[in-house]
Order: C-alpha cells, then structure tokens, then sequence
C-alpha cells in the first residue's frame, strides 16, 4: 500500500491499484465527517492507518482518535 501513492507511480498504476490497498469508502466517510462535525484539528493527524485482518484482505483503513478538540 505504501509504494502505490509513491512519486513514481504512474496516474494510470495509482488508478488501477488504489482500490485494491486503500478501503476508499472508509476514507470518504471520514473526510464527510470531519467535515460534517467541523474537526478542524484532525485533518491530516489524529488517526491510525490500520488493517482489519491482514490474511483475509491487505486493504488499508482510517481509524480517528483523539476528538478532544470537536467534543471536548
């Protein structure tokens, strides 16, 4: 997962490979959501790239913490 973002990949391997590491409609949802709850302090920080179990998909997710900012 790491390598397909990299500089060197192309715009066509990035595109094709993209969906394959990275679980897209969990990083959706959390772009809406800071969005929607105005978590202006966990844009870019404040969460873990995990994996739900490695044997059964290597997809990559978000997991957000520290909301301490947003709900006190």
């Amino acid at each position: 997962a790491v390598k397909v973002p990299y500089w060197e990949t192309s715009d066509a391997e990035f595109s094709s490979k993209v969906a394959t590491y990275f679980d897209l409609p969990v990083f959706l949802d959390y772009y809406l959501f800071l969005d929607v709850m105005l978590a202006s302090d966990n844009h870019g920080k404040n969460y873990y790239l995990s994996v739900y179990d490695q044997t059964a998909s290597p997809m990559v997710s978000l997991t957000p913490w520290d909301l301490d900012g947003v709900w006190g």
